[in-house]
């Protein structure tokens, strides 16, 4: 049997907790994006005719967003708290989100949709979530029920190299260092970064914390070809040159975008990709 991550672990308060978007949840009801989603959004190419599933949907915000956008919303998670949440703030949307939009308990490895009958598939976070061998069943399942030159939006992390690597040996080092500074001369400015970057249920839910190389490889694999870029991670926000110097000597900000860099310092990975696959 198949190693997998028990959707038990996925509880109301999970999503209502632990989410990215939980508070702003809590107080609108998803009638509203988290910015950081919003700005996620913004790269993925749509258009007001569009079928769009969204694989691990969680809650469901991003569905009844995006209704109201394109043609046809389809949300999916092999959770039943997170369906649950969804149903209840779809019941409370307008009728016309109401009938563009709908909400499946479905494991992302075996998508009940026909060939070739979706535009394009979101999947945020829920690669990292997901066991190797589960990641190439859920793109094979992703490729077939995508159009061919279909849109595959995914953001994925954290990077495992930088976690395991450039997290403890230089990112924290240095971090530790310009705090001791910062409390010698009694202006504080930069808190510590914790010794481990991951939370406890990080630990207990990211099974498969990718690399570049693999991401690049298992997309292409399966016939996803197009941009991904990379997020540095643990840069602070400002514009002010003491943010601007914290952060060249901590993370190499703004060198740490690029190549070579980016793969020891990038944090996420977000895809804008097409999928190829022969028809």
């Amino acid at each position: 049997m198949m190693k997998s991550v028990p959707s038990s672990v996925y509880t109301k308060e999970y999503y209502l907790r632990v989410c990215l978007g939980s508070e702003q949840f809590r107080k609108n009801r998803g009638r509203t994006l988290h910015p950081r989603v919003k700005y996620l959004l913004s790269k993925v190419p749509l258009s007001s005719n569009d079928c769009v599933l969204d694989v691990g949907c969680g809650r469901g915000d991003l569905v009844l967003y995006l209704a109201k956008i394109v043609k046809k919303v389809i949300g999916i998670d092999y959770s039943s708290d997170g369906i649950a949440l969804a149903e209840g703030i779809r019941k409370k949307a307008p009728k016309s989100i109401q009938q563009k939009t709908t909400f499946h308990v479905m494991n992302i490895q075996k998508l009940q949709f026909p060939d070739n009958s979706i535009d394009v598939v979101m999947c945020i976070d829920v690669l990292e979530h997901l066991y190797k061998p589960e990641v190439e069943i859920a793109l094979q399942e992703i490729s077939r029920v995508l159009k061919k030159n279909g849109v595959f939006f995914f953001h994925t992390g954290p990077n495992k190299i930088l976690e395991d690597f450039t997290y403890p040996l230089y990112i924290l080092p240095i971090n530790r260092l310009v705090t001791n500074i910062d409390q010698f001369v009694k202006n504080v400015r930069y808190l510590p970064l914790p010794n481990d970057p991951r939370s406890e249920h990080q630990k207990e839910q990211h099974v498969n914390e990718p690399t570049y190389f693999y991401i690049h490889n298992a997309m292409r694999k399966h016939g996803f070809v197009g941009k991904i870029e990379m997020e540095v991670g643990f840069v602070k926000k400002g514009t002010g040159l003491r943010t601007k110097f914290y952060n060249f000597v901590t993370t190499l900000y703004p060198l740490s975008r690029f190549f070579p860099l980016n793969l020891l310092f990038g944090w996420v990975f977000i895809g804008v990709l097409r999928n190829k696959k022969v028809a």
